[in-house]
């Protein structure tokens, strides 16, 4: 079936989609590579932490815990 509008219209109205398309692809890439990039770094700085947290954790469990005392009460007549 032949185009009934005329080929340099068609021609230009071909490019003009192809070139949206691509640009559109390398927009969504470079997108997707952002968001690959800041998750990485997001998982990096969770390890971090989480490896402290546990390093602090750890060293507290070693350290010996002083013997709990009870607060002086804070009341109108003392007992």
């Amino acid at each position: 079936m032949p185009f009934r509008s005329p080929l340099r219209k068609l021609v230009v109205f071909f490019q003009r989609s192809r070139d949206k398309w691509k640009e559109k692809c390398k927009e969504a890439k470079r997108e997707l590579k952002s968001v690959k990039v800041c998750l990485a770094r997001m998982k990096e700085s969770r390890d971090r932490w989480k490896a402290k947290a546990m390093a602090l954790e750890e060293a507290s469990k070693s350290r010996p815990q002083p013997e709990e005392t009870k607060p002086p009460r804070r009341g109108l007549c003392p007992r």
